[in-house]
């Protein structure tokens, strides 16, 4: 296990730079053998349970400091990478925080026209799809059609044939 500290920002990028703290080895001094778990503990953070936090005052802290956290990532993504970054953050009681390198609004419109762009493309894609499915079952229809009129033509001929007309026929039924 390695502990960080922090060292001097590296000046292509101006980020801060953990480098590997030394630690002792479990036999070279301490308490014979658990020095690598006491070290393990110094400056390592436990892990949350992530749910909401119930207690009112603790969670507006907690919301303080992660905005803050947040924020702060946004902008070094926006200076470190060249992104045009835009964050929008609502809190519980209603409140805005925003940032952005640009302009909030205008960082908005270009993401509602990108998102326009690629849903009309899936939606030309879809009409497509179901313009072959109807154009299909419109042709199997007329194939249908066909078949059953000439089943009903056969039909008047075979009892043609065997009544004479099909009039006769329906004296027939009559009785």
């Amino acid at each position: 296990m390695h502990i960080y500290k922090e060292q001097e920002a590296e000046p292509s990028t101006g980020l801060m730079m953990p480098e590997p703290a030394p630690v002792a080895s479990p036999g070279s001094g301490g308490s014979g053998g658990s020095g690598s778990v006491g070290a393990e503990k110094i400056g390592s953070r436990g892990k949350i349970e992530i749910k909401r936090i119930e207690n009112t005052t603790n969670r507006q802290v907690t919301f303080c400091k992660r905005r803050n956290g947040l924020l702060k990532k946004a902008y070094e993504l926006s200076v470190l990478c060249d992104a045009e970054v835009a964050l929008v953050v609502f809190s519980s009681r209603g409140r805005l925080y925003e940032y952005s390198n640009n302009s909030v609004e205008e960082t908005i419109e270009r993401y509602k026209k990108a998102n326009s762009d690629t849903s009309n493309a899936s939606t030309v894609a879809e009409i497509n799809a179901q313009n072959e499915y109807m154009c299909a079952e419109i042709e199997y229809m007329q194939r249908r059609e066909t078949e059953l009129q000439n089943d009903n033509m056969y039909s008047k001929s075979e009892m043609k044939d065997k009544y004479g007309s099909v009039s006769c026929m329906c004296f027939l039924q009559g009785e």
